[in-house]
């Protein structure tokens, strides 16, 4: 919350789109569009790292770089 959004995403052709929980056919429409655009390879989902409880200092750094999506 209170965070600004990287205008340089919208370089790349990427969409942001606000749904509502309340209103599940929109939902429903949505998960379609997304499931069907994965499926047909149009995206690719976004790529994975997790980490072991050992490697905790690693993720911090990994982390702290700034350079991935999401959380």
């Amino acid at each position: 919350a209170g965070s600004l959004l990287d205008l340089s995403l919208f370089s790349t052709g990427r969409t942001f789109s606000a749904y509502y929980p309340e209103d599940e056919a929109a939902l429903d429409s949505a998960f379609g569009e997304v499931a069907a655009l994965l499926h047909s390879g149009a995206v690719q989902p976004l790529p994975v790292r997790a980490f072991d409880l050992a490697e905790v200092q690693e993720a911090f750094t990994y982390m702290s770089r700034a350079q991935h999506v999401g959380k």
